[in-house]
């Protein structure tokens, strides 16, 4: 099957009729999900849920862009993990809120106190589908 007849994304990227497009830059109007993981110990995962709320959750919320945040939660025996999803209507948006590098992930101070890994990276889905 040739690419001209079927669109291949990775990450950013598209590519369509064997061309690349940085799907960064697209004007049309979408909405990109960014997502974020990390696991603490599950004695502590009230403590964090709170932390959370108290710095992400708020400062996602209060940039400019934002469409919305969601945090998921999974109690597992050695870790409680969490999603950190938010919503945005822009890259531009993103990086009001993450800095210019959109890839990097996005750590408060007492994060190194309560988490079990830094994850250096987040990831950006474009929604297709939604509420």
């Amino acid at each position: 099957m040739s690419l001209r007849k079927w669109s291949i994304r990775r990450g950013f990227w598209e590519i369509w009729n064997d061309t690349v497009t940085d799907l960064r830059h697209r004007t049309e109007r979408i909405v990109i999900a960014r997502l974020w993981r990390g696991a603490v110990r599950p004695e502590r995962g009230d403590a964090y849920a709170a932390y959370l709320d108290r710095t992400g959750v708020r400062d996602c919320r209060a940039t400019p862009g934002n469409k919305g945040v969601w945090v998921l939660r999974r109690n597992l025996p050695n870790e409680t993990e969490f999603l950190f999803i938010s919503l945005w209507e822009s890259y531009d948006a993103i990086r009001q809120f993450a800095g210019e590098d959109v890839e990097r992930a996005h750590y408060y101070p007492e994060d190194r106190d309560f988490l079990l890994y830094l994850e250096p990276t987040v990831t950006h889905y474009e929604v297709g589908v939604g509420p």
